[in-house]
């Protein structure tokens, strides 16, 4: 139970002679303070605890209220020009149990009738804009940061609403009873360790968990907050729960997330950490899952048989309609006591206008995650091309027409001229860097001493571009090895007559459940 104590308006200057200049009382700030107590059941809190659901310091709702048929504005009844408003509430200063809300606002409520009041938690799940109240537009966050051994409480969207009206602006506390709105998942990854490379010293980077096309997980959703109805508007099937507070337990890994109630038919889950990516799809259409609202609802899924790719960087093969994500720019020796030797791009060499050289090693088209950290470029789209980048320094071109030179320039600074780029798939697998403001200058390995990459005019040597892929960063889809599955195995038939035969075989394998 919820209750609201309201401070009463300040009395209104009255109406001066004719001819008077009158005052015209500004509206004063006031507060509706709406305090919680323990609840028998209901788990009207945020954070759990061992079966108990506490709030958390830091939680804030959102409040709006009606005057017999009308919403209210910080001008009374709502209007085209004075809409109504969702006022949030200051934010706790300590978690617990229980709870006071002071939420603060000019309210001048207008006209007679029966007073109403509503609340959204948490206020983040929903904007001060009401235009269109009753209905607003609720978010269930796509992506989550849970807190350890629980849910994120921005994830736990719960809807309140006065039990009794007031015939006038209520004194005395206003009980509201809170709907929970959102599934509690307690989701555990199990198994791991059979899974060939997994070691239980990586760090956790993310876990996405994708539905059946058109489930509607998290997103933005049309929320009626008087029948307190919810309809997707613009929803997503996955869940992405970042591992902030994720950690291995052996060959295991749990985490909680909130998501809309959902029926599960099909599942995919993404595990990425710093060192490799695992994946499986599991089909449920005959062992479906239910996530019910309201509900601690927990889920084990078998990790025996995901997929492991290795973090890493991967020679980009084709053409890619967006080139943004993190590389390493590389050539390959073709000539001289160097052929065979691939020199990456390591940035700036010293306080030159050059870029310095490093030495990697290409294995199966693909420069390991361990050699290409120190390497990374990062591309990113802009105007009317693409930048590339080391750490903050923008990768550039400049030439100096005193000597006809060609440099690299790196600056923290942004200029269209100097630092936009654009980038297309060469002869093979070479690419084609080029600055888009000047004369083709092309971004290119020095062919003769293969000490430095240099903005040259001349027949230098194109690089190659290796994506990082594998991880949380993107990039394009590296080699795909083949995923566990069930295997059949058939033996000779026997007892052959013209209308029959006994036949034999096995079965071993992956059998689609999702939970042992």
């Amino acid at each position: 139970m919820t209750a609201c104590e309201i401070t009463e308006l300040s009395e209104p200057v009255g109406p001066g002679l004719p001819g008077d200049l009158v005052d015209v009382a500004e509206p004063e700030l006031q507060t509706f303070v709406f305090s919680t107590e323990p609840e028998e059941e209901g788990n009207t809190k945020t954070v759990y605890d061992d079966g108990t659901i506490l709030w958390s310091s830091g939680d804030q709702i959102r409040m709006a209220y009606t005057v017999g048929e009308f919403w209210q504005g910080s001008a009374g009844n709502a209007t085209g020009n004075s809409p109504a408003k969702l006022y949030a509430s200051s934010p706790l200063s300590s978690g617990g149990p229980t709870a006071s809300f002071t939420v603060p606002g000019y309210f001048t409520g207008t006209g007679s009738g029966a007073y109403h009041f509503y609340t959204v938690y948490p206020s983040s799940a929903v904007a001060e804009d009401f235009r269109t109240a009753p209905q607003t537009t609720v978010t269930i966050p796509t992506e989550q940061t849970p807190a350890e051994d629980s849910f994120d409480p921005e994830a736990d969207l719960m809807i309140g609403y006065s039990v009794r009206e007031y015939s006038s602006k209520p004194t005395e506390a206003i009980p509201l009873m809170w709907e929970r709105k959102v599934a509690h998942g307690e989701i555990t990854l199990k198994n791991l360790t059979s899974v060939k490379g997994f070691s239980a010293t990586e760090t956790v980077e993310s876990v996405t968990l994708t539905a059946q096309e058109g489930a509607a997980l998290t997103g933005s959703f049309t929320l009626d907050l008087q029948s307190r109805e919810m309809a997707a508007s613009d929803a997503s099937n996955s869940i992405t729960v970042t591992g902030d507070n994720l950690s291995f337990d052996g060959g295991n890994l749990t985490f909680w997330m909130g998501i809309m109630p959902v029926t599960l038919t099909a599942l995919n889950v993404t595990l990425v950490t710093d060192k490799a990516t695992y994946t499986r799809d599991i089909n449920l259409s005959s062992n479906q899952k239910t996530f019910l609202a309201k509900k601690h609802n927990t889920l084990g899924i078998n990790m025996a048989t995901a997929t492991r790719q290795a973090k890493a960087y991967y020679l980009v093969e084709s053409a890619l309609e967006d080139w943004s994500g993190d590389y390493v720019i590389a050539r390959t020796a073709t000539t001289g006591v160097s052929a065979g030797t691939t020199y990456a791009m390591a940035g700036q060499n010293g306080t030159s206008n050059f870029s310095s050289v490093q030495t990697v090693t290409v294995t199966d088209n693909a420069i390991s995650l361990a050699e290409g950290t120190p390497l990374n470029v990062k591309i990113e789209a802009s105007a009317n091309g693409y930048t590339l980048k080391f750490g903050d320094y923008y990768i550039g071109y400049i030439w100096t027409a005193a000597t006809g030179n060609n440099y690299l320039s790196y600056s923290t600074t942004f200029e269209s001229r100097k630092y936009e780029w654009t980038i297309s798939l060469g002869e093979g697998d070479l690419v084609s860097i080029i600055n888009v403001n000047n004369t083709a200058r092309y971004l290119q390995l020095n062919n003769q001493n293969k000490d430095r990459y240099c903005g040259y005019t001349g027949t230098q040597w194109s690089p190659s571009l290796f994506r990082l892929s594998g991880g949380s960063s993107g990039g394009t889809t590296p080699p795909t090895p083949q995923p566990a599955s069930a295997t059949v195995t058939t033996g000779a038939a026997g007892s052959l007559t013209q209308n029959s035969a006994v036949l034999s075989g096995s079965f071993s394998g992956e059998t689609g459940a999702i939970s042992e």
